[in-house]
Parts: structure tokens; C-alpha cells; sequence
């Protein structure tokens, strides 16, 4: 059973996560975990007991909140459809570091998924700063939900690909996590203007899906734009995805610090329910 990972924050845009991943586990299976990080401004054993009694008031409260947040959560479902299955819904309260925190229970989960605020002026503000920090480091897969994005059925979905022979591989390991959702998958090199386009690596790619893709649905697209994030939603829009993937790779030290992260870019960017696949090592 899939174990999907939900940090909250009792904003609409993690309320909007959360229905959203309520809906998507109707449809294939998993239970959800909810977990709300207070943080805890005071460190060393001289902490206050004021301040450690202000701790688990706040413990309790947030306790109490999550309970009204998951009755309201599945009453505006409830509102628009029928699910077919409550999941199963477990709460967790910690004092932390918001961070850290959700990076140490992603490792122990299928599935993270976090809201954002999408392409507005407010996306560099903390919740969305939070998002695309974990959209790095988590350890499992992530699916970033914008707080404009509706949960519908998945019908089609854009793979960012730079034409590699790992491409395949991530695709169904997206498949996997989604299954049994079935989907017509758009394979999309975005050309940034100005640079050659990649004929060899592209008919690498395409005589190896034909022969060994069984039972996936894709096509191949090049698609010119000014740069990468900016072609990826364009593409997305004039072809309605309902979800854009992604994979993180591997990187060495050296070749993280000239990185450039077109993951956590588009975290902060998109409009469209962004996954974000792990590189294995």
C-alpha cells in the first residue's frame, strides 16, 4: 500500500494538497499521513518551562485543528463527488524544523506531496520557498500541487526530457506511482533558443521506445522556447497536461554548485500539478 506524505500548514494551499491527495488515493489506493511541524525558536536544556508549556499548548491546538481540517477537507469533496473510499488518514504533530523535518519523514513514505502558490509574485513567499527547498531534498518522489490546480482525472501528462536513455526507465517508474491510472505521456525536449537540436539523441530514444516500451502510451516532441521552464508550461497549456514529470539526478559536489535547478524553479512556477521523480543511485 502506497504511503503518501502530506505537510501542513492550515493554509489554502495546503488544504488544496490535501484534497487533491485525498482524490488521488481514491483512485489508486495508499493511506495519507498528515504532518504539521511547529518550530521551536529556543534550543539547549535551559529552555524556559513557560516556553515548554507554550510548546504543548501549541501541540494540542494543532492536534485539534488537524481533525477540523480533515472534516473540512472531506466535506468539500464530498460536496462536488463521491469517493469511492475514505483513505485511511493518520496525524502527526511535531516541534522541529519545518525542513528537516518533512525531509526525515519523506524517507519513510511513497509519495510527498505539498502545495504552492503557482506563478504569482507571492510564489517567493515561504510557503512556496518552503516547497521548492523540499522539491530538493526529499528523499522520495514529490508532487507539487499549485493552489489554482483541481484534482481531475490524469489523461495526459508531460515528460521533461532531455532525450537521455534513462528517459524510458522514469517514465514508468512515474507510471508506477500512479497506477492504475492510465495516460497518454508526452515525451518534450524543450530546445532553448539559440542551441542545436538533438537528432541523434532524439532517434536513440524513439527506436528504443519502440521496441522495448510495452505497454506505455508516448510520443515525442521538440519544442523551442527561451528557456526551459518557460517551454514546459507553454507546451503544457496549448496541449492541456494534466500533470508535468520531472526527474532529479544525481549529482557530484562540483557538479551541484553550478547546477542550475530547473525542478525547483518550476516548483515555484507551475500552474499545472508538477511530480517530481528521484534519480537512483
Amino acid at each position: 500500500m502506497r504511503k503518501i506524505l502530506v505537510p501542513i500548514d492550515f493554509s489554502p494551499e495546503s488544504l488544496n494538497a490535501f484534497r487533491y491527495a485525498i482524490q488521488l488515493s481514491d483512485v489508486t489506493g495508499g493511506s495519507i499521513h498528515l504532518l504539521h511541524v511547529i518550530p521551536l525558536d529556543y534550543t539547549g536544556i535551559d529552555v524556559p518551562i513557560s516556553v515548554k508549556r507554550n510548546a504543548e499548548s501549541q501541540v494540542e491546538f494543532a492536534r485539534k485543528r488537524m481533525v477540523e481540517f480533515t472534516t473540512e477537507a472531506l466535506t468539500e469533496i464530498e460536496s462536488v463527488k463521491q469517493l469511492d473510499k475514505i483513505p485511511d488518514i493518520h496525524s502527526d504533530v511535531r516541534i522541529g524544523t519545518p525542513l528537516f523535518s518533512i525531509i526525515e519523514a519523506s524517507g519513510k513514505c511513497d509519495l510527498l506531496i505539498m502545495g504552492t502558490r503557482g506563478n504569482r509574485k507571492s510564489a517567493l513567499e515561504k510557503l512556496s520557498n518552503l516547497t521548492a527547498k523540499v522539491v530538493k531534498d526529499a528523499v522520495c518522489s514529490m508532487l507539487v500541487v499549485p493552489e489554482t490546480a483541481h484534482f481531475s482525472q490524469i489523461s495526459r501528462i508531460l515528460y521533461a526530457s532531455e532525450f537521455k536513455k534513462e528517459d524510458p526507465y522514469y517514465v514508468w517508474k512515474a507510471l508506477q506511482l500512479l497506477d492504475p491510472i492510465t495516460a497518454i505521456v508526452d515525451i518534450v525536449h524543450v530546445r532553448e533558443e539559440g542551441k542545436p537540436r538533438m537528432r541523434d539523441n532524439a532517434e536513440k530514444l524513439r527506436i528504443y521506445l519502440n521496441e522495448n516500451a510495452v505497454g506505455m502510451n508516448t510520443m515525442m516532441h521538440e519544442y523551442a522556447a527561451t528557456d526551459v521552464e518557460v517551454g514546459l508550461l507553454e507546451y503544457a497549456e496549448q496541449t492541456d497536461v494534466d500533470l508535468i514529470v520531472m526527474y532529479v539526478p544525481k549529482y557530484s559536489f562540483m557538479d551541484f554548485l553550478f547546477h542550475r535547478s530547473h525542478t525547483k524553479r518550476m516548483s515555484k512556477l507551475t500552474n499545472v500539478p508538477l511530480l517530481v521523480i528521484r534519480a537512483e543511485k
